[in-house]
């Protein structure tokens, strides 16, 4: 990955407000489509709105950021094999960052409660990740995010302890 971290940091918070007003749009339709916290499946009308939110966080989001970051935020559900929306784009037609993006809204899905099932423990989550690694997510972003997963457990875990690691 050769994404400084602060490319990285400004790649998140685009996601993070692009996802956070994907909520806000959905509920100020709630009257024609709430499918947020729903239980059942969604009807297609629903599934075309999920479809259209990264096109919609783009609008939101406009000027002053970068064409990849804005990409990242337009691609983050495409797949490697081209089974994502909203263009169905595989490979490396999908910039790097919407793979780091798509990759770490992955596991934030698997490891997070949704009304129709529980959160993965982040074991299982990882075992998902591993599966999907080469297929529908990049190999070395996948590596890359559980690495750095890990070293924020361990950071945690020592801190808890009260061990420092520097030095």
């Amino acid at each position: 990955m050769h994404s400084g971290s602060d490319h990285v940091e400004r790649i998140a918070a685009n996601y993070e407000r692009q996802e956070v007003r994907q909520i806000v749009i959905t509920r100020g339709r709630e009257k024609t489509c709430n499918y947020l916290g729903k239980h059942s499946p969604l009807d297609e009308a629903e599934w075309t709105l999920v479809r259209s939110h990264p096109e919609i966080g783009l609008s939101i989001l406009g000027d002053g950021r970068s064409r990849r970051e804005l990409l990242a935020v337009l691609y983050h559900h495409e797949r490697l094999d081209g089974s994502g929306y909203p263009y169905g784009l595989g490979g490396d037609a999908i910039p790097i960052e919407a793979r780091i993006v798509t990759a770490a809204d992955t596991y934030d899905a698997l490891t997070s409660d949704r009304p129709y099932r529980k959160a993965r423990a982040p074991k299982e989550a990882r075992l998902v990740m591993m599966e999907e690694a080469g297929r529908r997510l990049d190999s070395k972003v996948v590596s890359a995010l559980l690495a750095a997963l890990d070293s924020y457990t361990v950071r945690t875990a020592s801190a808890a302890r009260g061990i420092s690691l520097a030095g």
